[in-house]
């Protein structure tokens, strides 16, 4: 416990290095400098990443073709999954928030990480349901082009990718995907005129 100097202030205590608090995960990731390690790490997280969008696509798409029947055939049912996904998406926050210690344990980070992706699968899909199919599929390719070019950046063993580099390809990315979404658009006559 930090004890109070003469001036009223709280001095710190010092932490041997093997003690570890809530907060010390960020200094064990920078401690990390063989560049092997960390990009096997960059590999896993991203392929997590794209397990997940691979999920939230199928659930989101199947929401989206059968939807707007849910909701004509049977409103409580769509009003009891949205409420229900949105419990779970917040629960499964708060788990993670307030239980950082579950994340660390193999196969029950990966279960509550699924559910985690099936509740907010679900979300997405009925958010999709309120937007016209077109602006939905932008999207969808904006945010393709962008995670599948990170990925193959990432799995890449030239460029470090936990430096700023990241930053500006994924901005740059963004530009161009929305720009070759803009562009595609205009030549299907979406231009308005």
């Amino acid at each position: 416990m930090a004890a109070p100097d003469r001036r009223g202030s709280r001095r710190s205590v010092e932490l041997n290095s093997s003690e570890s608090t809530p907060f010390s995960g960020a200094q064990d990731l920078a401690g990390i400098t063989d560049t092997a390690i960390r990009h096997g790490f960059v590999r896993k997280v991203f392929a997590i990443l794209g397990a997940q969008l691979a999920v939230t696509t199928v659930i989101a798409g199947l929401i989206c073709a059968h939807g707007i029947e849910m909701k004509r055939n049977n409103p409580g049912l769509v009003i009891g999954m949205s409420v229900a996904s949105s419990i779970m998406s917040i629960a499964m926050m708060f788990v993670f928030i307030c239980c950082p210690d579950t994340m660390r344990k193999t196969p029950t980070n990966y279960i509550l990480l699924g559910l985690f992706t099936v509740a907010e699968s679900v979300m997405v899909g009925f958010v999709c349901l309120q937007y016209t199919a077109q602006s939905v599929i932008v999207c969808l390719a904006i945010t393709a082009v962008v995670v599948i070019a990170l990925m193959l950046f990432a799995f890449q063993t030239t460029y470090d990718f936990t430096g700023m580099m990241p930053y500006f390809m994924v901005m740059s990315l963004c530009l161009m995907g929305f720009g070759m979404a803009l562009w595609i658009a205009s030549m299907f006559g979406a231009a308005g005129s």
